[in-house]
């Protein structure tokens, strides 16, 4: 049987905590793009610091989740979302409701992060480009001497 040792509140803390998160990296994004827009490195170099500050945090709740879940012995096999219908069902509804925002919420944030990287490839192979013709940037040789193939 489950130990029903699983806390609504600690359950609802890193769920919120985990939602303020993906909320910063929103705002990360939008920054990302606007510097992607205006060239300007060193934001995107600051940027890129508190993106990886952010996954960090939310790798580290992810984590705590999962402890909470293996401390409570529920099976491995359960989700989330059963975890809180069958364990919690006195707060299910609210529960339920900041899962369902979060993940919604992460879902965007990854299609975000893909058009994102897009953005950033794009701005890099322009840049490249014009040092390249300017000769500050030695072009890259894809055939021939020192070419990759």
């Amino acid at each position: 049987m489950v130990n029903r040792t699983v806390s609504a509140d600690t359950l609802r803390q890193l769920l919120q905590r985990m939602d303020v998160i993906s909320r910063e990296l929103e705002r990360v994004v939008m920054h990302e793009r606007e510097a992607v827009n205006r060239f300007d490195g060193e934001a995107l170099i600051e940027l890129v610091e508190i993106r990886r500050n952010c996954h960090q945090e939310l790798t580290t709740l992810e984590e705590q989740c999962r402890d909470l879940m293996r401390r409570a012995e529920v099976p491995d096999a359960l989700s989330l979302e059963a975890l809180i219908d069958l364990y919690l069902a006195d707060e299910a509804p609210a529960l339920q409701a900041i899962r369902r925002k979060l993940y919604e919420r992460m879902v965007k944030l990854e299609m975000a992060n893909q058009e994102q990287s897009i953005r950033l490839h794009a701005a890099y192979e322009v840049t490249s480009g014009v040092l390249q013709q300017m000769g500050v940037l030695e072009a890259r040789n894809t055939y021939g001497p020192g070419g990759a193939l």
